[in-house]
């Protein structure tokens, strides 16, 4: 037997797939959450101690911590896509 067609609504035929760098983004979001889990699912007991940690560290040496992280992820980024 023939399969039948779901006709979607009219205003989804329109949709056009995601861009190159919104998947990107998505991409770099779900790996976020990826290293995030394995912190706090595989390690909450230093996940805890590294947020008390966090809250007793000057927001100055957080601030810079920051953003040399940004610095970093913007290099490796870099590098990557060239």
């Amino acid at each position: 037997l023939p399969r039948r067609r779901r006709h979607l609504p009219r205003r989804l035929h329109n949709l056009h797939p995601p861009s190159r760098a919104v998947q990107d983004f998505l991409a770099a979001i779900g790996l976020v959450l990826v290293v995030e889990g394995l912190v706090y699912g595989g390690f909450p007991g230093l996940a805890k101690r590294l947020a008390g940690e966090v809250l007793s560290t000057p927001e100055i040496a957080l601030r810079i911590v920051g953003l040399v992280a940004i610095a970093i992820g913007v290099g490796i980024v870099w590098l990557v896509r060239g």
